[in-house]
C-alpha cells in the first residue's frame, strides 16, 4: 500500500489516512491520532468522530442553504448522532438541533444548548416530553397528528404558553422514484397528507388553537436519498399548500423545512448527494413555485444529519478470531470477528 495514502471523503474523514507500510502493516491515523493509541486508551469498539470534519460538513451545508437564500437555517438532525460534546459542537457552531426524543432533549439541554435553536420531532411525543420541551423553551415543535395537535395545545394551554409548531406534511412523493401519489387513501405513518386534505384539515385545527403559533410546515420524504428530484417534487407540493393557507387565511407562514434525508456513501461505487448541487436544484424550484403563486420567499430550513456525521466518523474494531473455509469449487473464504 502506498505511503501517507489518502482515502476518498466520501466515504471517510478527511483527515484519516494510512502512514504507509511497516514491521507491523502500517498505521492507520484520524486527524493525526493513531488509531492503535486510541483503542489502547479508550478500549474497543470505539466511535472516532473527527471534530474539523465534522465543522467542516456542517459549514458546507449551512453555506449551501445560506447562499440560496436570504433566511435559512441549518438544523443538525441529533437522530443521526449524538453527544453532549457534540452538542456543544453545534452551539459553537450556531447551528439548530432537531432532536426527536426526552433523552436527545436532555442531552442538548446538558450542553447548555440554546432551547430557542431546537426543534422537537417524533411522532409519539408523550406528555411529559412535550410538558419537558414547553417548559424548556424549545423553539418548535414539529406537530405529526390531530391527537398531537390537541395534546401539544392543551399542555401549552395549561403552562399559559403559545407554542410556536410547525405541522409535518407528507407531500405524496416516492422519494427513490419521484412519482406523486395523488390518491385520498395515501398509507402515512407519519404527518399529514396533503392528497387525502388531512393537512389542511390539520391547518384548520392548529390555527383555531389559541396556544398554538403555526408558523411554517416541515416534510421528510425519506432517507438515503441520492438524486435530487424527489426533494423537489415535495418543494413544488409544499409551496402549492403555502398559496392555499395565504388564500384562505389572508396571510402568509413564514416558515418552510424541505427536512432531510440526503443520501452518504458506504461503498467506493456510491456518490454522496452534494449539498452545493442538491439545495440551488431545490431553490430553484421553491423560487419560480412562489413567483408563480405570488408568494414571499419563506425562511427556508434543512435537516441533515447523516450526511454530516457519517462520513466523519470512524468505528474502530479489534480483530479476534479468524477462520478460513475452503468451498466446494476451491476457493477460500476467510471470516473475520470482531468485537
Amino acid at each position: 500500500m502506498a505511503s501517507d495514502m489518502k482515502y476518498p471523503t466520501s466515504l471517510f474523514s478527511s483527515n484519516l489516512k494510512f502512514d504507509g507500510e511497516n514491521s507491523s502493516g502500517g498505521v492507520l491515523s484520524i486527524a493525526g491520532c493513531a488509531a492503535e493509541k486510541l483503542v489502547a486508551e479508550y478500549g474497543s469498539p470505539l466511535f472516532v468522530i473527527d471534530q474539523a470534519d465534522f465543522y467542516l460538513r456542517t459549514n458546507a451545508w449551512r453555506s449551501a442553504i445560506s447562499s440560496a437564500f436570504e433566511n435559512s437555517q441549518l438544523y443538525y438532525a441529533a437522530k443521526s448522532f449524538i453527544s453532549v460534546e457534540v452538542a456543544k459542537w453545534l452551539k459553537e457552531l450556531k447551528v439548530g438541533l432537531d432532536v426527536c426524543s426526552g433523552g436527545e432533549l436532555a442531552v442538548a439541554l446538558a450542553a447548555n444548548f440554546l432551547a430557542s435553536d431546537i426543534e422537537f420531532h417524533g411522532n409519539n411525543k408523550s406528555q411529559v416530553e412535550i410538558t419537558a420541551a414547553i417548559k424548556a423553551g424549545v423553539g418548535t415543535i414539529v406537530i405529526d397528528s390531530f391527537d398531537e395537535i390537541s395534546r401539544v395545545s392543551k399542555i401549552a394551554k395549561e403552562l399559559n404558553k403559545v407554542q410556536k409548531i410547525y405541522l409535518r406534511l407528507t407531500p405524496g412523493v416516492d422519494a427513490h422514484t419521484h412519482e406523486f401519489i395523488s390518491t385520498a387513501h395515501e398509507d402515512v405513518k407519519f404527518g399529514f397528507s396533503i392528497a387525502s386534505g388531512a393537512a389542511l384539515d390539520a391547518i384548520e385545527k392548529c390555527m383555531a388553537q389559541s396556544s398554538l403559533n403555526l408558523a411554517g410546515i416541515h416534510c421528510h420524504i425519506g432517507s438515503q436519498i441520492f438524486e435530487v428530484d424527489g426533494f423537489k417534487a415535495a418543494a413544488e407540493r409544499l409551496v402549492a399548500v403555502l398559496a392555499t393557507f395565504r388564500d384562505k387565511y389572508a396571510k402568509e407562514l413564514p416558515e418552510l423545512n424541505i427536512g432531510g434525508g440526503y443520501g452518504i456513501a458506504y461503498t467506493k461505487d456510491e456518490t454522496a448527494i452534494a449539498p452545493e448541487f442538491v439545495i440551488p436544484a431545490i431553490a430553484t424550484v421553491i423560487k419560480d413555485e412562489c413567483t408563480k403563486a405570488k408568494l414571499s420567499i419563506p425562511k427556508i430550513s434543512i435537516e441533515p444529519g447523516r450526511a454530516i456525521v457519517g462520513p466523519t466518523t470512524t468505528t474502530i474494531y479489534l480483530v479476534g478470531t479468524t477462520k478460513s473455509v475452503t468451498l466446494d469449487n476451491g476457493s477460500e473464504r476467510r471470516y473475520v470477528s470482531v468485537d
